[in-house]
């Protein structure tokens, strides 16, 4: 009944929709460019610093971009991450959640000059992240770079902080330039992932029209059973006073002749049925066994 298919029908579906995500990032490169912010701004900062799991990760403002951006940072397996943030409070907050050190703004300088990459995201109206900070930060520094990545806007960070030496300074426009790049590339991944699409699609047709036939698998295997268990008592009894070892040989023979008898037209039927054969095979096995027709309810 489709009451009675809904719940097999839905985890088909529900399967189908899971491997087709994994089969689509297993075998396409739909995923391996960032598409967000705070993704692209970790990428940018890897290009420049190189690996990041060993860096340390400044981030500056704990709002929404904020937060995506320590998520990601962690995703990565970056370990020494520190959060700086107007209240204090709010920072130590945030920093707790995700096992970081916390700054206030008043001790930026003091922040810059232990990170190697600071990522800028906070709403204020005006650039939180001077260049005389940034300066200070780096005179403190041994020559060790600093990457800023400013997303915010109005921005975060004084432009002539790109001008002191050992800094490098991205900004909304580099983000943009690289967030255009990764969708781009996405975009070329596209047919991939929709061939494979169609093919789970076309396999859960398969799938979803075998489970037309089997109401009748499990009426054929309840016949058999049935005649099973029947046989098998009337051959017990008949061979009079059997020891429990071999009654249970002589049962499992039963259930095992039963099941490689039975195995070789299930998979026909439900082979038959995948291709939209179901109707027919279903009637002319009915007919072979037996069986009743079901009845609509």
């Amino acid at each position: 009944t489709a009451a009675g298919s809904a719940g097999p029908m839905l985890s088909l579906l529900f399967r189908a929709a899971i491997r087709a995500g994994r089969r689509a990032r297993a075998e396409t490169a739909i995923g391996a460019n960032p598409a967000t912010a705070s993704s692209m701004a970790l990428s940018l900062a890897e290009g420049a610093l190189g690996d990041l799991a060993e860096r340390r990760v400044l981030v500056v403002g704990a709002g929404r971009i904020g937060l995506q951006t320590l998520k990601a940072a962690t995703g990565r397996g970056i370990a020494q991450i520190a959060v700086a943030n107007r209240t204090p409070e709010r920072a130590a907050q945030v920093a707790a959640r995700f096992g970081a050190s916390s700054y206030a703004l008043g001790e930026l300088e003091d922040a810059l000059g232990w990170a190697d990459l600071a990522v800028t995201a906070t709403s204020s109206e005006e650039a939180v992240v001077t260049g005389a900070a940034v300066r200070a930060a780096m005179s403190r520094r041994d020559e060790r770079p600093l990457v800023l990545v400013d997303l915010a806007v109005p921005a975060d960070v004084e432009r002539d902080a790109a001008d002191v030496p050992g800094a490098r300074l991205f900004d909304v426009d580099d983000l943009r330039a690289g967030l255009d790049g990764a969708i781009a590339s996405r975009l070329r991944e596209v047919p991939k992932v929709e061939a494979i699409v169609e093919e789970e699609v076309d396999a859960f047709g398969r799938r979803y029209r075998e489970l037309e036939v089997e109401p009748l698998v499990a009426a054929i295997r309840r016949e058999a059973e049935a005649i099973r268990v029947k046989e098998l008592d009337r051959t017990l009894r008949d061979l009079g006073d059997v020891d429990p070892q071999t009654a249970e040989r002589i049962a499992h023979l039963s259930r095992t002749l039963v099941k490689k008898v039975l195995h070789e037209p299930t998979v026909r039927l439900r082979e038959r049925a995948g291709a939209g054969e179901a109707d027919e095979v279903a009637a002319a096995i009915r007919e072979l066994f037996g069986l009743a027709a079901p009845r609509d309810p």
